[in-house]
């Protein structure tokens, strides 16, 4: 397969596929890791997301048209880098220095009611119970420790050299060295071979994305206490079947906590430690915003106020496969649907990390605020605002450009729910555009949103908050 691949890619097929492989190589080293040292006391579990990062990201900008400042440090990549891999000083990475908090916050942080912690991002509370979410914060302990302790350190480090060689020869950089003295101090500040003894009895965690939670995820599981994984968004991540989740949301934890009731009997990217347990929930922004309805018709778009929701501009900060295209191709894409569609508002998202100029109206409202003033909804990334796209009763038309891969079951519905128009990203856009802008207005039949309710909407929830945290309680007693 390596030799089929161009390291210089001519089409998105073949920058998605040397992506593919650079994660199946992972997982191969993840996989033999698992078997002498475990699953959570696994280098390539703890460092798996900045791997995909760091070596997709070159991928993907070395074949980007435009180049973007390295707004994000290491290991996220520019195309400076990705041509040349340079020497990067990690104890003067040029980031702004983040205020030390109050002696009476550090305090409250670390002391806790009760021996139960939290990491980054773990979902305490509903959105909007602010009060909640901070009571629990003050009631919880906040999970301590930067460092991921790694039986026999060295030889795991070794391992992990072994794996930055073969994807550097994959990607036929020609400084493997640097490449290497770049990881090795990279890892070396997030790793130990002093396990500490943790007395929290177990820990509350948020996107397993993030490197903190997976740092606390790999220490707590190796000194057998519960880890609860909360997934991101809202809906099941088991709509997704993509190496990011199998590595990150839908795994290193003991017990997931998941939306809906959705289960599908095949994954392509299961994941890679499977948790013990899987509980539901709801997610309390679908509940509030959702509109059941049977017979949704189209509304003629030349009459009606149209909201496109794009994704992030990304930046520096693109990963792969199939995850997000370079900013200023994604922009361009943006201006031909607005040269395209009357009454058309683009809605911005609120992470975006670089800010663009659009010739159409802009609303920089959070979705959930502002989704009922419209007639239509667009969108062309499937995440959280295409969930309450897909919840709400209006049109949707979704612009389908090749990015995200679905579970088989729920893009059948969403193809069911949205006018889908597929969209050869590198063949000319506005003709595409006309043609599946075509298809909507002829299109009469009524859509339903009946059949959602099963990716956000537990029926039967079995998580709740409290109840976990007397779960773990009782098992620390046992």
């Amino acid at each position: 397969m390596c030799a089929e691949l161009n390291i210089q890619a001519s089409s998105t097929r073949e920058v998605n596929d040397l992506c593919f492989l650079v994660c199946d190589t992972v997982k191969e080293y993840f996989d033999n890791a698992a078997a002498n040292y475990g699953e959570f006391g696994n280098i390539f579990a703890l460092f798996f997301h900045d791997l995909v990062i760091h070596f997709t990201g070159i991928v993907l900008h070395r074949n980007a048209l435009s180049e973007y400042p390295a707004l994000e440090s290491f290991p996220w990549v520019n195309k400076n880098y990705a041509r040349m891999p340079a020497r990067i000083i990690f104890d003067d990475r040029g980031q702004q220095k983040k205020e030390n908090p109050s002696i009476v916050k550090q305090l409250l942080k670390g002391w806790g009611l009760i021996p139960v912690a939290y990491g980054v991002s773990a979902q305490l509370a509903p959105p909007r119970h602010v009060f909640q979410k901070h009571a629990f914060k003050v009631l919880l302990q906040s999970a301590s420790g930067s460092q991921a302790y790694l039986a026999k350190k060295d030889h795991q480090v070794n391992q992990l050299r072994d794996l930055i060689s073969v994807l550097s020869r994959l990607l036929d950089l020609d400084n493997e060295k640097i490449v290497w003295a770049n990881w090795y101090d990279y890892a070396e500040s997030f790793i130990t071979s002093q396990q500490k003894s943790i007395k929290s009895k177990g820990v509350f965690v948020g996107t397993r994305n993030n490197l903190q939670n997976r740092i606390h995820a790999i220490n707590f599981r190796q000194q057998g206490k519960p880890v609860i994984g909360f997934t991101h968004g809202e809906i099941t991540n088991s709509v997704f079947d993509e190496p990011v989740f199998a590595y990150s949301d839908k795994t290193l934890c003991s017990t997931l906590v998941d939306y809906g009731s959705f289960t599908p009997t095949e994954e392509t990217y299961p994941a890679i430690i499977k948790p013990a347990q899987v509980l539901r929930r709801s997610s309390p922004v679908v509940s509030s915003l959702y509109r059941p309805k049977a017979d949704i018709q189209n509304r003629d778009l030349a009459g009606s106020q149209v909201l496109f929701i794009p994704t992030v501009y990304q930046g520096n900060c693109i990963y792969g496969p199939a995850h997000a295209y370079e900013t200023d191709v994604y922009h361009k894409w943006h201006l031909a649907i607005a040269s395209v569609i009357p009454n058309l508002t683009i809605k911005l998202h609120p992470k975006t990390r670089i800010k663009k100029g659009f010739p159409c109206k802009t609303d920089y409202r959070k979705l959930e605020v502002c989704i009922e003033e419209y007639d239509v909804i667009l969108f062309d990334f499937f995440s959280t605002a295409g969930v309450l796209a897909v919840f709400s009763d209006k049109p949707v038309i979704y612009f389908n450009i090749g990015l995200r891969r679905l579970h088989p079951v729920f893009e059948s519905a969403l193809r069911r729910r949205c006018t889908t128009i597929d969209i050869d990203f590198e063949a000319s856009w506005e003709p595409q555009i006309r043609t599946g802008l075509a298809q909507y207005d002829q299109k009469r039949d009524p859509v339903s949103n009946l059949e959602f309710g099963q990716y956000s909407l537990a029926t039967q929830p079995d998580f709740g908050l409290w109840s976990t945290i007397a779960d773990i309680m009782r098992s620390s007693q046992e």
